[in-house]
Parts: C-alpha cells; structure tokens; sequence
C-alpha cells in the first residue's frame, strides 16, 4: 500500500488501530483504508484494499 502510494507522491499513514482493524489514510484524504490484522486475508480482500489506494491516491 505503502508503495502504490509512494509511487503516487502520495504518504500512507495509520490513522488509528481499530479492534481487529488498522485504519490508514492517504495524505490528506478523510477517507479511511480499513486492513484487517489477521494472520490470513482473502486474495479478494487483499485486491480489495489495494483498488481503494489506487483509487485514493490517484
């Protein structure tokens, strides 16, 4: 995520850890990037997350 960002003049930053969840966000975007922290995602879940930070750093 971190490097789609970058790769964008973009920074990643962690908002806040949520109970089961770290919340980012793209530079100054309020729009929140929730990631699960469990030890397994579904790829679907996965390419979820990374259309989103394309999306928002674009």
């Amino acid at each position: 995520m971190a490097k789609i960002a970058g790769e964008r003049g973009r920074v990643l930053e962690l908002h806040r850890e949520g109970g089961s969840h770290s919340i980012y966000r793209i530079g100054g975007n309020p729009m929140p990037i929730a990631v699960p922290r469990h030890t397994e995602i579904s790829e679907l879940t996965a390419r979820g997350i990374l259309d989103l930070v394309r999306r928002l750093s674009a």
